[in-house]
């Protein structure tokens, strides 16, 4: 296991510059994020991860995510 690489998602506010949530529970490094448009206040978070699974998270579109 590669230790060194993020297996969690960082979600940041915009306006305040302050850290939102932690998004864990991949069991190895997080390869991918994808949004999902959702014309509304909040929208979908896919991740991929070399575990081989994909964990979809609903988040507000006003946030910036980092890994």
């Amino acid at each position: 296991m590669h230790h060194s690489l993020p297996m969690q998602i960082y979600v940041w506010s915009i306006r305040t510059g302050r850290l939102l949530d932690v998004l864990a529970g991949h069991e190895g490094p997080v390869s991918q994020l994808a949004f999902s448009p959702g014309g509304g206040p909040a929208t979908l978070l896919a991740s991929s991860s070399w575990d081989k699974t994909v964990r979809c998270v609903c988040v507000c579109v006003c946030v910036r995510v980092c890994v």
